[in-house]
């Protein structure tokens, strides 16, 4: 019986066009030793493969649903060199957060239909900068009655607590590391993400459960959040 060759799913496509595109990363050097490759590669490659099979799923769904061509992304140099670079930061970290920020960000680069080059790096290279800390604090400035919700924290404004006090009510492992949590307050407040205040003015001032990131957080947002 003649067999004819089964159709790709969007998954496969996805897989094979990411794959593609970081063929050229190099995972483990020759000039590495038998010890050290040896205690590096199994998990480098395991999260490798995790890291191309999320990104697969994902994006396979939205070829799904018609929000993207294949064809069309392949030549997409700017989504190309996206996947590149975010598969490179992604395999130097085993943070959850942060590789879900990457995935995302990949996937809602694919939606934009001519993403902007500059403003593409510039954001992909804060993720990369961040700790998850950063982007804890930057969810619950953007949304934080969604944010509340979703992890199941309820809080009333009978509290009267100030921002700081809030962060730190929300983030319980923070509070012991002040100094640390100024430092990332400063960055998402340098990189104009908020407008709220300086560290030492939110110890004091009161604040609204409303959004409280700036035009370019919310767009920063947007990019490391699930939109598909």
């Amino acid at each position: 019986m003649e067999r004819y060759p089964q159709k790709k799913s969007n998954k496969d496509l996805a897989y094979s066009m990411v794959k593609a595109a970081t063929s050229t990363i190099p995972i483990v050097g020759s000039y590495l030793s038998e010890i050290l490759a040896t205690i590096i590669t199994p998990p480098l490659e395991k999260r490798r493969e995790a890291w191309f099979n999320e990104l697969a799923t994902n994006l396979g769904t939205l070829q799904e649903k018609g929000q993207v061509d294949f064809e069309k992304l392949a030549e997409n140099t700017v989504f190309i060199d996206t996947i590149i670079r975010a598969t490179t930061y992604a395999l130097q970290t085993g943070d959850e957060k942060k590789l879900e920020a990457f995935r995302n960000f990949v996937v809602n680069t694919a939606l934009i239909e001519n993403p902007k080059a500059v403003k593409i790096s510039l954001y992909l290279a804060k993720i990369d900068n961040m700790t998850s800390w950063h982007i804890g604090i930057l969810l619950l400035l953007d949304a934080p009655k969604d944010f509340l919700e979703k992890i199941n924290f309820f809080y009333t404004t009978n509290n009267e607590l100030s921002l700081r006090g809030f962060i730190f009510l929300v983030f319980p492992d923070m509070k012991e590391e002040g100094k640390i949590v100024e430092g990332i307050w400063e960055d998402l407040r340098k990189w104009g993400f908020h407008d709220c205040g300086d560290w030492a003015s939110i110890g004091t001032q009161g604040f609204k459960l409303e959004q409280m990131t700036t035009v370019q957080g919310r767009e920063f947002v947007w990019f490391l959040s699930n939109n598909v």
